[in-house]
């Protein structure tokens, strides 16, 4: 609350981070509907834990998008529809937008960013683009999915997530693993969460990673065909470093890290046979 709803959530794995983010979520339903975005395999986890720990949710009032055939109940979504929760993968996500909203080239990363909770989707008018629906309140499961692209093409599955977070006024991104194998790939979402908070993210990379290599490669358009005859240079970044300080500076503005232990016993289950 501290951070008006805008947080990554990074506590070990089996801290109940779920629970956590529903909670959090819950406190924003004014501003509902919510979306939840997780890997295909938890859509319905997620709706059985919304049934659970939100009970004054109904399952009438939770959409879970499987497929693309679904579109037209986006369109009723988009004029106010009757579903309070709607749960899709990232991959549904990224085909149920429209190729403009997922082209890394008009995405607009630090230097020329926009304010959290403004729209980064001006002039899209497609019917079913799921992008542009104006999303207010945002779950993001597993949000260390959402990994730097290669040069400057993008991988479009993360620009559509990292446009509807950019766009909403709440987001609350959920990873056990917030870091993989490098700090680097933490950029994108915590660009997301809080534009400009880790600086352009070639200096970032300086900062707190080390150049691995520089080369010359074609630029590439969204879908990653080749563009002609442009050329752009590519710094690969390895390893990390001063991470003490990056840790300090994230969980001061936006990450909050804990373990297992430390949280487990403040959850308190609604029915005791559900662990």
């Amino acid at each position: 609350m501290e951070r008006r709803g805008r947080i990554l959530l990074a506590d070990e794995m089996g801290a109940g981070k779920s629970v956590q983010a529903l909670a959090l979520a819950s406190c924003y339903i004014e501003e509902w509907p919510l979306l939840i975005i997780a890997p295909a395999a938890m859509r319905m986890v997620w709706a059985e834990q919304i049934e659970i720990w939100l009970p004054r949710i109904r399952p009438r009032d939770i959409l879970v998008i499987e497929k693309s055939e679904n579109a037209p109940w986006l369109q009723a979504e988009r004029k106010g529809g009757a579903h309070r929760v709607t749960v899709v993968s990232y991959e549904m996500l990224q085909r149920l937008t429209c190729d403009a909203c997922k082209d890394w080239r008009r995405y607009p990363v630090s230097g020329g960013a926009r304010p959290m909770g403004q729209s980064v989707l001006s002039g899209c008018q497609a019917p079913h683009c799921m992008a542009a629906m104006g999303w207010k309140v945002v779950v993001v499961d597993e949000s260390h999915c959402l990994r730097l692209p290669r040069g400057l093409s993008g991988n479009p599955r993360t620009v559509a997530a990292l446009r509807v977070i950019r766009s909403a006024t709440r987001a609350m991104l959920l990873t056990g693993t917030p870091s993989l194998s490098k700090p680097f790939d933490m950029w994108a979402q915590i660009d997301a969460l809080k534009p400009n908070l880790l600086g352009p993210k070639e200096a970032f990379g300086l900062r707190y990673c080390f150049v691995s290599s520089k080369e010359w490669v074609i630029r590439r358009d969204f879908s990653g065909r080749p563009v002609r005859n442009e050329l752009c240079t590519v710094v690969r970044f390895t390893g990390g470093r001063h991470l003490a300080e990056l840790h300090g500076l994230l969980c001061r503005e936006v990450m909050i890290r804990r373990l297992k232990e430390e949280v487990i016993s403040q959850v308190r289950y609604p029915n005791s046979s559900r662990r």
